[in-house]
């Protein structure tokens, strides 16, 4: 028997990731929008897309996205453009992404973040430089892949033993065969 698969019998197959969109409903005008990573679950954020329709004012208006760990902002990534008067923008954060890019029309906006893990009760949202009474955001997706924490958390300790001592326990497992 080998250790990886020791390793992989431990970890079980329930302990795999999943990656699936977390749609959001659209916060009232004027407001910026948080996602809570719920309680029993761990997320890696691949992507984050949303539309700001901005009112008919003289303001330009920024979008910065911010992550926190329950009580105080940990990281915030600003956008690199505007969304001006009476625009409608789909803003794109996207992990791993290397450039900010705007398109020639105006409507899409596409940033870089970098990867960070979201633990329980961690937030994704946005604050908005400017944002007015009847802005809004809107068509709202997060897309994570998400770990389950609880029963999985002592799987992957039970996983973490077994390769520490995979050597001994293949020998002592093989011992007489």
């Amino acid at each position: 028997m080998e250790a990886g698969l020791l390793r992989q019998l431990a970890r079980g197959a329930p302990a795999d990731p999943r990656e699936y969109a977390v749609g959001h409903a659209n916060p009232s005008a004027g407001h910026d929008f948080t996602i809570t990573v719920p309680g029993s679950k761990v997320w890696i954020p691949v992507a984050l897309k949303a539309t700001l329709t901005a009112a008919v004012s003289v303001h330009n208006r920024n979008a910065i996205v911010q992550v926190g760990d329950g009580t105080q902002i940990v990281a915030e990534q600003a956008s690199a453009f505007n969304v001006t008067s009476g625009q409608a923008v789909r803003h794109s954060w996207l992990w791993d992404y290397r450039a900010a890019v705007e398109d020639p029309n105006d409507v899409v906006i596409t940033q870089p973040i970098p990867e960070m893990i979201l633990r329980p009760a961690w937030t994704i949202g946005t604050t908005t430089a400017n944002l007015q009474a009847t802005d809004q955001w809107s068509a709202i997706t997060l897309v994570v892949v998400e770990f389950y924490t609880g029963e999985n958390v002592a799987r992957s300790a039970v996983a973490d033993q077994i390769e520490l001592h995979s050597q001994a326990l293949v020998e002592l497992l093989t011992v007489g065969a």
